[in-house]
């Protein structure tokens, strides 16, 4: 509180003890002394309260009217803008003869804009790239319902690995306290001793890789004997891909990867070959799952020579496991989900999000299911159940029945039990990870009760 409320709650104060303005007057005067009220603001308080007013706060004021934020300033701004999106704020500001603070309040608020920058792509596809890389995920999604599919593949590319790569902004960032100086480091470049790596897995893990040599270039006669060795470390390494002759190869559409003679080749061994859109790293595991990783693991640190680089590169790709290449591939179908979704309707996840008034996690969850979702609109499932399942079924199964148990010898389960059997059957059924919340048995009860309505009334009262 004030101190100027405070007097005013004083005098407040004195009408209720029956004093008259002038003794409030000299008992506001003892009390504060310099730092008092004047003596017409005290009678004129005074009086206000005595007239039945309650509040001793100021009464709200309209303020002066605002000139630049009108209808007529607002159009002008919006007009200007469709017209050059480019323009700053200064320049908007001086045309429409306004304050800049003025014109920023209406582009962010009556306007609801903001300036963004443009998104980087490795390239602007054409229509007809597009419509090709609508096709081919699709192609790609209608095949992957055979299971033996995607386990069957086996893709990959070639990238360079340098002696040192500056590591990243996040890698250098470091924890400091309100008084340390910032840290701060100098540009760096990449080295020029570096040396390229060919590497090929499927979604169990590498199944092949190595090193060009120095001087050597990847083209399609090189490559045709890089696919040799391949399909000997297939015969190896996977036999029964190699007995039945059912593995399939994805790579990129390079020019030593489309040549006639690879072609020819891959026809010739019966090696059905993955379509890849050109142009799309996005949709290359390799791209955006392998390399990115283990460059990540190697950038900060230097290395003297070839051999030194090709050592680090190798361990890097013993320590990657099975469960990061399944997951891999999973995400892989997951944006052949998202290119069909974006090419169809070519709105953006955010876009979309906005029309159907759901979060992208939500969508995300959809395009996850979406197997699930359509075999219930199959069978015409008309139930109002939901389709999500809890990770802990059997937990949620176990503490059902005992629940059902408790029920029918008319005992009284509170929130708290439920959480103390829930956690005492997830020790039982070996569920390490699982924790009993108050929120999972909050759902728990609103699940039962929502199914169970005029059985189990008593348990919405007692829990």
């Amino acid at each position: 509180m004030s101190e100027v409320n405070e007097q005013r709650v004083c005098i407040k104060f004195c009408l209720k003890l029956g004093k008259n303005a002038t003794e409030t007057y000299e008992m506001i005067k003892t009390a504060f002394g310099d730092d008092s009220l004047s003596r017409s603001k005290i009678f004129e308080w005074f009086k206000r309260f005595k007239n039945g007013r309650e509040t001793t706060e100021d009464d709200p004021r309209s303020g002066r009217p605002s000139t630049s934020r009108n209808d007529d300033v607002v159009s002008k701004i919006c007009e200007k803008v469709r017209n050059d999106r480019r323009l700053t704020v200064r320049e908007l500001a001086d045309e429409a003869g306004i304050s800049i603070g003025s014109c920023h309040e209406i582009l962010t608020e009556n306007l609801q804009m903001r300036r963004v920058a443009a998104k980087f792509v490795p390239r602007l596809l054409t229509l007809e790239q597009k419509e090709n890389r609508l096709t081919i995920c699709q192609d790609l999604k209608n095949r992957s319902i055979d299971p033996n599919f995607i386990k069957n593949i086996v893709t990959g590319d070639e990238t360079w690995v340098y002696g040192y790569d500056p590591e990243t902004k996040a890698q250098s960032s470091q924890w400091k306290t309100k008084f340390s100086p910032r840290p701060k480091k100098a540009r760096q470049v990449r080295s020029s001793v570096k040396t390229m790596l060919i590497v090929f897995f499927d979604i169990e893990g590498i199944v092949h890789y190595e090193f060009v040599p120095h001087g050597q270039t990847v083209n399609q006669v090189f490559y045709k004997d890089v696919l040799m060795r391949l399909r000997e470390k297939i015969r190896k390494k996977c036999p029964e891909k190699w007995r039945t002759e059912t593995w399939f190869l994805h790579h990129d559409n390079a020019p030593a990867h489309s040549a006639l003679s690879i072609r020819e080749f891959l026809a010739d061994k019966k090696i059905p070959v993955v379509p890849h859109p050109p142009y799309s790293p996005d949709l290359a595991p390799c791209d955006f799952f392998l390399f990115p990783k283990l460059k990540f693991a190697l950038k900060g640190q230097r290395f003297q020579d070839v051999e030194e680089i090709k050592a680090n590169t190798a361990a890097e790709l013993k320590v990657l496991t099975s469960e990061q290449f399944q997951r891999t591939f999973e995400k892989w179908q997951d944006r052949w989900n998202h290119c069909i979704l974006k090419s169809f309707r070519n709105l953006s996840n955010k876009d979309l999000c906005q029309e159907l008034g759901i979060s992208q996690s939500t969508l995300s969850t959809i395009w996850k299911s979406q197997d699930q979702i359509k075999s219930v609109f199959q069978k015409d499932v008309t139930s109002n159940k939901r389709l999500k399942c809890s990770q802990n079924q059997d937990v949620y199964q176990a503490l059902l029945e005992w629940f059902k148990i408790q029920l029918s010898k008319n005992i009284s389960i509170s929130g708290p039990i439920l959480q103390e059997k829930a956690t005492e059957f997830g020790k039982r059924l070996n569920k390490i990870d699982f924790q009993c919340s108050s929120s999972w048995i909050t759902h728990f009860r609103q699940t039962q009760y929502r199914f169970r309505k005029n059985k189990w009334r008593i348990v919405k009262r007692s829990c």
